[in-house]
């Protein structure tokens, strides 16, 4: 594993090794910090190979590689993980960092639809607001998190749904308060209305209930025990939970939990009315059975939620199985074989798919 951090014009590389001992225990060291002024593919392979023939290690051994998903570590032509291949001589499977790889398939299924992309910016400058010295003086509720481009839980869903009616409390207040300073009070009353907004709560309620089943895998991931069997597995167990959410009956009870839910935070604001749809002049004289770009009218606020929370979870679904599909599927394959509780343990067929990837 070789992790790098940014740090004044250069990366710093922490080479860390995973092994077994003579006494058949595995354990990770730390065993170099190197400095680079170049951060492309081969200048890092380069690096690392000769940090690790300075300490006495044999290349030879190297059985596998496990960085970040950065085109840079994981170019499948041009990535370190690549080249490493090249320099060695034999492929050394490459396993890209599962806890990375789970939190971008939600930072990367998010901009699907606008609406999730507004929910997250908002949830941001809520986050920012409040931060300023006269409002988190006065806030009681749970303490926002801010959200990080690269990694995502679901802390800030499960701040903002237990919190919402202090928010939404401590928003007015500032709204109604004179002495405050105007930009504040501006600032309190555009975020007051985003977050009022019946599909803001929606989609909070939604997200806690998707982030709510990566979240354990992503807790599980981080252990020390887990081994590469066991996080493969963990990741294909969160993709079937999150699939069984793909069903009418998972969300009527998501939608009778919301509409509960938000008598509590009373009034609502208005939904902002739509502009009014028109038929463009050049299809006037022809029969139009394909979409045209735009969602038909009158749907219903139930029904245009319902099509946001299917479209979310086939985004979902599409990116873990995009980012853990077939290569982990065969690594799998391979390692069950060496894992007494799998019922192809110690399988014949399934040890030359083994074969085959470590050659």
């Amino acid at each position: 594993m070789a992790p790098k951090t940014p740090k004044d014009g250069c990366e710093n590389i922490s080479i860390v090794l995973r092994f077994v001992d003579k006494s058949n225990t595995v354990k990770e060291r730390l065993v170099s910090m190197a400095t680079s002024k170049t951060c492309d593919a081969k200048s890092l392979t380069e690096l690392v190979l000769s940090k690790l023939r300075d300490i006495g290690l044999c290349t030879d051994k190297v059985l596998s590689q496990c960085y970040d998903g950065a085109n840079v570590m994981s170019g499948v032509h041009g990535g370190m993980q690549k080249i490493l291949q090249e320099e060695l001589k034999r492929e050394v499977p490459y396993v890209n960092c599962f806890n990375h790889q789970l939190h971008l398939v939600v930072v990367h299924a998010m901009p699907s639809d606008n609406t999730l992309e507004n929910f997250f910016s908002v949830c941001n400058s809520l986050y920012k607001f409040f931060r300023k010295p006269t409002v988190a003086a006065v806030y009681t509720g749970e303490k926002l998190k801010r959200l990080l481009d690269q990694r995502w839980t679901g802390r800030l869903a499960t701040v903002i749904m237990k919190s919402l009616e202090h928010i939404v409390h401590l928003l007015r207040e500032i709204e109604d308060n004179q002495t405050s300073a105007a930009e504040v009070r501006i600032e309190s009353t555009g975020i007051l209305k985003a977050i009022t907004q019946p599909s803001f709560q929606f989609i909070a309620c939604m997200m806690y209930q998707i982030l709510s089943l990566l979240d354990p895998p992503n807790t599980a991931l981080q252990a020390k025990s887990t081994d590469l069997y066991t996080g493969v597995r963990l990741v294909q167990s969160a993709l079937v939970c999150v699939e069984e959410l793909r069903c009418d009956s998972r969300f009527d009870t998501l939608w009778e939990k919301f509409t509960k839910d938000r008598e509590t935070i009373e009034p609502l604001a208005a939904a902002p009315p739509k502009k009014r749809g028109r038929v463009m002049s050049h299809l006037r004289d022809y029969v139009v059975d394909t979409t045209v770009g735009h969602r038909p009218e009158g749907l219903g606020e139930k029904t245009e939620c319902k099509i946001l929370y299917f479209s979310t979870l086939d985004s979902v679904v599409g990116e873990m199985t995009a980012r853990f599909g077939e290569r982990n599927s065969k690594l799998v394959e391979a390692l069950c074989t060496l894992h007494p509780g799998s019922e192809y343990f110690l399988d014949t067929n399934k040890h030359a798919t083994r074969g085959n990837m470590s050659q």
